[in-house]
């Protein structure tokens, strides 16, 4: 007889399972791949660095009933249930003390946020400054859509909209970073009018004291304040 496998472990199976269809759905199987070995401390992460502004940004309409606002620490709880990506409450309302987070209303209920850095462009993964943000910039990064609300075009709007609220502050230059393979994320931001203007590869073996190298490998347009590598602090030090 056939013993059936424990709730939680069907659970997790199905979870992982569709996670990973979805990876190769969204074209992003080689990221998976390298996602899994940086787990190990091992990185080889080819990626982009793309301009952004509101001037570049088509009209978006507004999705029906949304509204958009700057969120708070009383927002934690809100930003934590739709998704775990966030990180925990008390890492949200940190992170709040240092960074801009704007949010996506329906209503009264929060469907989506993305966050902004108005210190410095990071280098991926794990620590190290790619270059400083001056006044007229801003880095734009980690957008998280509610499940349940997407398909709404809430996304486009919500970018829309920050670059917009940005725009009015005099900080009419953004940036944000794409990973190489993450097919989605490129299109979604070349749709906004984005432009891809450097590409880069950061190296790492995260054992030890070793410290990693954040190279360029192409630039087009006018260039970023950005070295032509960079060393990557030590993986145990972030």
């Amino acid at each position: 007889m056939k013993i059936p496998a424990p709730p939680q472990l069907k659970k997790t199976a199905n979870s992982w399972w569709q996670r990973f269809a979805g990876r190769v759905r969204n074209g992003l199987l080689a990221q998976e791949i390298i996602d899994r070995f940086s787990k190990m401390r091992l990185l080889c992460q080819p990626y982009i660095v793309t301009f952004e502004a509101h001037g570049l940004a088509p009209q978006t309409p507004t999705p029906a009933g949304c509204s958009l606002r700057l969120l708070t620490r009383e927002d934690a709880k809100q930003m934590r249930a739709i998704g775990d990506r966030l990180g925990t409450e008390e890492q949200i309302r940190t992170d709040l003390e240092t960074l801009r987070c704007y949010g996506a209303f329906r209503g009264p209920l929060l469907i989506g946020c993305t966050w902004v850095n108005l210190r410095s462009v990071p280098l991926i993964y794990r620590g190290g400054v790619l270059f400083e943000i001056q006044d007229d910039e801003a880095y734009l990064f980690n957008m998280h859509i509610d499940p349940a609300h997407r398909g709404l075009r809430v996304a486009p709007w919500l970018r829309a909209q920050v670059l917009a609220v940005l725009a009015a502050e005099g900080r009419v230059r953004c940036y944000s970073l794409s990973m190489l393979g993450n097919r989605s994320s490129r299109i979604f931001k070349a749709r906004l009018g984005a432009q891809e203007r450097e590409w880069r590869l950061s190296l790492h073996i995260g054992f030890g004291p070793l410290p990693g190298l954040d190279l360029r490998l192409s630039r087009r347009g006018a260039p970023l304040r950005t070295r032509m590598w960079h060393r990557r602090p030590a993986w145990s030090s972030t």
